[in-house]
């Protein structure tokens, strides 16, 4: 087979490739693994809307902080409300 084909095959394999990322821009797979989606009005968004008051991290650890702010984000998106994040190790503060 010649180079000329060789190519042209290679480059249609290459666009064959890439049409399903382009069609999943949308989803950046971030949102697939911590999808976070809404719980339905009802009892058990109640119960965990009660338990959820808030979110306790100390302000001196940038791990914490950060697995704060991932927690916050899905009781936001899960609770229809947001969760402050407070300073303080023990949840008193």
């Amino acid at each position: 087979m010649p180079m000329k084909n060789l190519l042209k095959f290679g480059l249609i394999g290459l666009v064959v490739l890439l049409v399903p990322i382009g069609e999943a821009q949308g989803n950046d797979g971030y949102a697939a693994w911590l999808r976070y989606a809404p719980l339905e009005e009802g009892p058990i968004r109640a119960s965990y809307r009660a338990a959820a008051a808030r979110i306790s991290s100390p302000p001196d650890s940038v791990v914490l902080r950060s697995a704060a702010a991932e927690l916050q984000r899905g009781l936001t998106a899960m609770l229809a409300r947001k969760v402050p994040v407070i300073d303080g190790a023990d949840g008193d503060g």
